[in-house]
């Protein structure tokens, strides 16, 4: 949620964001908060046109 505040002023934050999401998930799959939250922030990125840039090896979630 921090990245996402500073998303509007940093669009690299939106990039960590999604990219320590996408860890915190592989680290603990079981643990569906980071991927709801993933799920969430992509969303938003797509609201305001912005796509990630790494998916940080991802496999899982939303369109994945």
């Amino acid at each position: 949620m921090a990245y996402r505040g500073l998303g509007a002023s940093d669009p690299n934050a939106l990039d960590q964001a999604w990219i320590d999401f996408n860890y915190a998930y592989q680290i603990d799959p079981s643990y569906s908060v980071a991927l709801e939250a993933r799920d969430q922030l992509n969303d938003y990125m797509l609201s305001i046109g912005h796509q990630s840039s790494d998916d940080g090896g991802f496999q899982g979630g939303k369109g994945n």
